[in-house]
């Protein structure tokens, strides 16, 4: 009889994996970064001009990265905070078929898994929380932004 389980990635391959991951999202941000000073210095050459469509321009950039920015890391506090139930549930964490968690992490049962489970919940709801409270500093800044005609 053949077994179909896949046999363990070596660690060192998965440290790699991660290794690779993060460079390349730092690659992405520092080239984002760049991007994004060039657009800043176009608005504060056009806010000598007009003061009006500089703030414009600003709201809509601010607008677009900030929003996006911010579900993602609510939509990543609603996952957790998912995650967690299920594990509160069960009495493991992490939670059983869970994707958010790695395959290989120890599983804890009992008293301890539920602790963890309400850190985790916590954690998610804080998260989201704070990403609902940026996202209306975001909103409320760019609607003086635009209101503003000084």
């Amino acid at each position: 009889m053949e077994s179909t389980a896949m046999p363990p990635r070596p660690r060192s391959r998965a440290i790699l994996i991660r290794l690779a991951v993060v460079a390349v999202a730092v690659a992405v941000g520092l080239q984002l970064q760049a991007v994004l000073n060039e657009r800043l210095a176009e608005i504060t050459a056009r806010a000598e001009q007009d003061v009006v469509a500089a703030r414009a321009e600003l709201a809509f950039l601010m607008r677009a990265v900030f929003f996006p920015v911010l579900a993602l890391t609510a939509a990543i506090g609603v996952i957790l905070m998912r995650s967690a139930r299920i594990a509160l549930r069960e009495g493991r964490f992490p939670p059983a078929k869970s994707r958010l968690w790695r395959a290989d992490v120890r599983v804890v049962i009992g008293a301890p898994a539920r602790q963890r489970a309400r850190v985790a919940l916590g954690l998610g709801l804080a998260l989201v929380l704070c990403s609902l409270a940026a996202a209306g500093l975001v909103g409320w800044i760019t609607r003086v932004l635009l209101l503003c005609r000084a």
